[in-house]
């Protein structure tokens, strides 16, 4: 997994759809767990993917394109 830190608006994008898309995607997450690499990034866009259906897939786009 990459260690590099994500950009302020990559971290706000990836807690925001954490939030928008919990009950399909990240029912599992701690609550206090954080965002804070790409790594991190890249998980949430591969659940969006996964579990968000289409609207969860073009979401997971925009994340990967601020990675």
């Amino acid at each position: 997994m990459e260690s590099r830190s994500l950009s302020p608006e990559a971290k706000a994008l990836a807690e925001a759809l954490v939030k928008r898309y919990f009950a399909e995607c990240f029912w599992f997450r701690h609550p206090e767990a954080t965002i804070d690499t790409v790594g991190d990034g890249r998980i949430v866009a591969e659940r969006l993917r996964s579990f968000g259906g289409r609207p969860g897939w073009d979401e997971a786009g925009r994340l990967m394109r601020c990675l």
